[in-house]
């Protein structure tokens, strides 16, 4: 979205949700997250954060503790 930051997209994500249907929402980031940025992700809606490039096998062990959250 031009304009928006990561953080933007999960609050906007999260508010419709909490109206509708749950969606699971991951953060790729381009970097291995500082200290900080995690509690930012968390703050802003995301369930968990994965460094680029994501690797399938990495994503997809997610996935179960993912659906259950």
């Amino acid at each position: 979205m031009p304009g928006a930051s990561g953080y933007d997209v999960g609050h906007r994500i999260r508010s419709v949700c909490r109206q509708g249907r749950a969606v699971v929402l991951v953060a790729v980031t381009d970097r291995t997250p500082s200290k900080q940025i995690p509690t930012q992700i968390y703050e802003a809606g995301f369930d968990c954060y994965m460094p680029k490039p994501v690797a399938r096998p990495a994503l997809l062990a997610h996935v179960p503790r993912l659906l259950n959250h």
